[in-house]
């Protein structure tokens, strides 16, 4: 994938938010797995929504989440991450989990090293939250079929 972004990404374009909504993405699956392989989509959509909105409290799940838009950004972004073969999806028995590609690591370090998106990666890095935080309660949107 060729990435072009202009100087402060403020010029609104779709493929600037999708860079931005992949970075998010490729990024969480860099720095979140901790021992993990993968990532379910429960965590991977609760880090993905609270790092668009910026939510630097996001350290530890809370006993209760919000639903959110799980139709719009994050399902475009997981189709066109996997669609430019920057993650992979893994099915273990009736998860579904999502890995990070070569191609995704590159983008994040990519961009990381020109210095862009700077305070997404800090959030998303700032992020410590265990696999198993996710399996004991019902998130309010669709995903809880996954």
């Amino acid at each position: 994938m060729q990435i072009i972004l202009n100087e402060n990404l403020r010029d609104y374009h779709p493929d600037s938010f999708y860079v931005i909504h992949i970075f998010i993405l490729c990024a969480t699956l860099k720095y979140c797995l901790g021992t993990s392989k993968s990532i379910s989509f429960k965590k991977l959509s609760y880090v993905f929504d609270n790092v668009l909105k910026k939510d630097n409290e996001i350290s530890s799940v809370k006993k209760t989440l919000l639903p959110w838009d799980i139709e719009g950004n994050f399902r475009r972004a997981l189709l066109l991450a996997n669609a430019e073969k920057c993650i992979n999806f893994l099915s273990k028995g009736s998860k579904i989990n999502v890995v990070l590609t070569d191609i995704g690591e590159n983008l994040v370090a990519e961009i990381e090293n020109r210095g862009q998106l700077s305070s997404y990666l800090n959030i998303i890095k700032k992020t410590n939250i265990k696999e198993a935080d996710f399996t004991h309660f019902e998130i309010g949107c669709s995903l809880n079929e996954y």
